[in-house]
């Protein structure tokens, strides 16, 4: 679970929705919430799948040739 927390706070610090100063108080409000979702690994690991897709595609940037 500590992967897929770094995987999520990597990803979310990417796309800008967390900030420097509120970034504690967002992952913990992730963790109880994954918390009570009781994910089975194989939950996780396509989660941490998603979630490098996604920082892959932001890291890359707009494509102007893709589908919208």
């Amino acid at each position: 679970m500590e992967g897929l927390f770094g995987h999520l706070r990597e990803l979310l610090f990417e796309v800008g929705f967390v900030r420097e100063e509120t970034a504690e108080h967002q992952m913990h409000a992730f963790r109880r919430l994954f918390a009570r979702a009781r994910l089975r690994s194989d939950e996780v690991t396509l989660l941490r799948g998603v979630w490098r897709q996604v920082l892959w595609a932001a890291r890359r940037g707009p494509q102007r040739d893709g589908p919208v």
